[in-house]
């Protein structure tokens, strides 16, 4: 599983946002991307799916709380 430095991810307020997340992560190729990722209900964040794009990470640990589902 790879590890990324949120810290470098985190906004001006020093807010991490979920899209920033998972572009920063590598999870996906663009925020847009990320964004439909999320709508269409494929991100999960400690086992409940997040469907607002515009959501806000609190914490998050390796390998443990992010999980990203897609249809074959």
């Amino acid at each position: 599983m790879p590890e990324i430095e949120v810290g470098a991810l985190k906004g001006p307020d020093g807010r991490l946002e979920l899209v920033t997340l998972l572009v920063g992560s590598g999870l996906a190729p663009s925020r847009g991307e990320a964004r439909r990722l999320i709508e269409q209900g494929g991100v999960r964040l400690r086992e409940e799916r997040v469907t607002d794009p515009q959501a806000i990470v609190s914490e998050c640990r390796a390998g443990r709380d992010l999980s990203l589902r897609r249809r074959p």
